[in-house]
């Protein structure tokens, strides 16, 4: 019986590790929250980190040092105007691509929990989730709970 418990879960903690657009979909919609108030702070790459690695899909199935490094290559993205907005989002539509329910709400999830990093989710960024959230086909009311 734990056997089988264990290889479930061992599966769980690693199915995203052969799909790194999922990683790198997440580190996206993360910095496309953190920057909607055109800059990012400390604490909002923080929650980023500390919301990958408690996703258990994703934090799982991924290094310390790949999270860190998808993490940074999307930061800097948010810095480059319309051109790294556009890349952001295309990291996020290869995830909707992927056409993988639990894919989508990992990501969803991450972006929530940098947004909520606060305490309050702002206006804007609660605009830049449900734009998240609609691109990935996720209702974001009802993953948060309203």
């Amino acid at each position: 019986m734990f056997g089988r418990f264990a290889r479930a879960l061992s599966g769980a903690t690693t199915k995203f590790g052969d799909k790194p657009e999922v990683l790198e979909g997440a580190c996206a919609a993360a910095a496309l929250v953190a920057g909607k108030d055109g800059s990012v702070d400390d604490a909002e790459v923080s929650a980023m980190l500390a919301a990958i690695k408690a996703n258990a899909m994703l934090g799982g199935a991924f290094s310390e040092a790949q999270i860190a490094a998808a993490a940074e290559k999307q930061l800097a993205r948010i810095k480059q105007g319309y051109t790294g907005k556009a890349a952001l989002n295309q990291e996020i539509a290869d995830v909707a691509a992927l056409n993988d329910p639990e894919a989508s709400k990992a990501v969803v999830l991450v972006a929530l929990d940098v947004a909520a990093g606060d305490g309050d989710i702002a206006a804007g960024e609660r605009q830049v989730l449900d734009g998240i959230a609609r691109k990935l086909g996720i209702d974001l009311n009802r993953l948060m709970g309203e």
